[in-house]
């Protein structure tokens, strides 16, 4: 993994929650009959926002880029701290905007990410007989 991947992965992130939040919000307009034009919801999105830096910087610090391939425990570690943000942001996913839609998304396909690199990493590490006799 590059040291770019993460920070590149939450650029693309913030590109697509705030595009996400020009877009109609359906609840709004059609549930709570809100006529348009409905405001750019930037509370929303900069919440959002600052979880995907506090997400990314938490992964970011457990795998120590560096030299995350030397270890299977701190990339599970890091899918124990997506997984508790995505169930976290799933309580609020119903008539959720779309910008946290994509944030769901962005949340989705980064713990799918990190699921491939712990597994690929205990993969291995069980080949070059690092894995712990507590497993």
């Amino acid at each position: 993994m590059n040291r770019f991947l993460l920070p590149a992965y939450l650029f693309v992130g913030f590109f697509s929650v705030i595009l996400r939040g020009f877009c109609l919000n359906p609840y709004l307009l059609h549930v709570r009959h809100i006529p348009l034009p409905h405001p750019y919801p930037l509370k929303g999105v900069l919440l959002v926002l600052m979880f995907m830096c506090i997400q990314v910087g938490m992964v970011a610090g457990v795998l120590r880029l560096s030299s995350y391939q030397h270890s299977w425990g701190r990339a599970v570690a890091a899918v124990g701290i997506s997984m508790v943000f995505l169930v976290f942001a799933l309580v609020g996913g119903m008539h959720s905007p779309p910008f946290y839609e994509a944030y769901l998304w962005w949340l989705t396909i980064f713990l799918l990410a990190l699921l491939f690199l712990s597994i690929k990493s205990g993969y291995e590490a069980s080949r070059a007989g690092r894995v712990s006799k507590a497993l």
